[in-house]
């Protein structure tokens, strides 16, 4: 039994007994009325020592017009009272309430205990403290014959856990909405790899139709190498965490897809790993492209390569052209510069044979490019060589 129900009890007990007190004092004596009226006095005052110790607890006892009997100290000072301020006050009058009202006449008038949770009021006098909440009871009190004589009104105030149950559905609608509209796939995971919770984005990212297909399923099942988790699991326990960690998985169809994870460990006391929490961003595209260009400029470079060396062949091949042109030019040159000198000679045929010579020489070292020479003749059996002309030079030379 609780405290309130314990005091509620009590407090029917010592009604009754000062009901039967009061009926007995007109067969006795003076002295013996005046031993009662002490009697009955001491039992108020330790009755409402009862009352004012459920410090927890708000205990009133209203006559059968809600007329308040007795208060205990909760209850006047969150009332903003002391006690013998609402002695004698009507509760409605303070605390108007339609609703309330009609409950306490009906408990007075059918002996029927109620009792409510979470009960919301606001005090009138108090709008600063807004909407409180209680936990309830309003129990009669019966004399001997039955009849309610009165009513214990006692109260607990849970607003404060009301308003932390509150605010705490409030954190876990946002979070919900924070995991459902989020664009990762959020996962937690036990450290075996089954699936707890997922939302929506995970569903999709794997080709599910749904968060509830995926709860349940094992994440191994989403791993190309199954032996790479395991290789995941030995990092996750070193580090704790693992950020923009990139591995290419598989969807429930099989496709292959790149992502980028973020993976946080749960570790017990003993600091052993028992559960994964995840982030999952789906980068296949991005990789895909990534792969296309890289790809692209491994192609460029072959053929910028392959361009180089056929533009380096081509060049040589110019060079080799343009020499060829140069030699060509020059054996032009050198071929009419002889038929030049061959059509002058012919022209001197019958001067003398020291100009014909001098002529021949100096033709013959500028066609030849040489810087010495000399011009001569054999005789028919070649045994005798006349020297006719001499360059300067040959004479520096000897």
């Amino acid at each position: 039994m609780g405290e309130e129900d314990k005091l509620d009890r009590d407090l029917q007990i010592h009604l009754d007994e000062k009901t039967n007190d009061f009926s007995a004092t007109e067969l006795l004596p003076e002295n013996a009325v005046w031993e009662a009226r002490r009697l009955l006095e001491r039992e108020r005052r330790l009755l409402q020592s009862m009352i004012n110790g459920a410090r927890n607890y708000h205990l009133v006892y209203l006559d059968r017009d809600f007329h308040f009997v007795h208060v205990n100290e909760a209850y006047a000072k969150t009332c903003g009272y002391r006690p013998n301020e609402l002695v004698g006050k009507n509760h409605f009058d303070l605390y108007p309430h339609e609703e309330n009202e009609v409950i306490f006449t009906g408990v007075r008038d059918s002996g029927i205990a109620v009792e409510f949770h979470d009960k919301p009021f606001i005090f009138p006098d108090q709008p600063e403290r807004g909407v409180t909440y209680w936990d309830w009871t309003l129990s009669p009190v019966k004399d001997a014959s039955g009849n309610v004589e009165g009513l214990v009104f006692s109260l607990f105030e849970t607003t404060e856990r009301k308003r932390a149950e509150e605010a705490l559905r409030e954190s876990e609608k946002r979070f919900h909405r924070l995991f459902e509209d989020d664009l990762t796939g959020d996962f937690l995971c036990t450290l075996e790899g089954k699936i707890i919770l997922c939302n929506t984005a995970f569903a999709t990212i794997f080709g599910f139709s749904s968060p509830g297909e995926v709860v349940g399923t094992s994440m191994s099942k989403l791993y190309i190498q199954p032996e790479e988790r395991d290789s995941m699991l030995e990092a996750l326990r070193r580090q704790g965490k693992l950020q923009g960690y990139e591995a290419w998985r598989k969807r429930h169809d099989g496709e292959q897809i790149h992502v980028v994870e973020n993976l946080i460990g749960h570790f017990t006391d003993r600091g052993e790993l028992y559960e994964i929490q995840g982030y999952i961003f789906d980068d296949t595209e991005r990789k895909k492209a990534e792969e296309a260009l890289r790809k692209s400029h491994d192609e460029l470079e072959i053929k910028v390569k392959d361009r180089t060396a056929e533009l380096e062949r081509a060049n040589e091949q110019l060079k080799e052209e343009n020499q060829e042109r140069i030699r060509t030019e020059q054996s032009l040159r050198l071929e009419e510069a002889r038929l030049d000198a061959l059509l002058h000679l012919s022209q001197i045929s019958y001067a003398p044979l020291e100009e014909i010579a001098s002529f021949t020489l100096e033709h013959a070292i500028r066609l030849t490019d040489s810087e010495i020479g000399f011009v001569g003749f054999l005789n028919e059996d070649e045994s005798v060589y006349t020297l006719h002309a001499v360059s300067k030079d040959v004479v520096k030379e000897c």
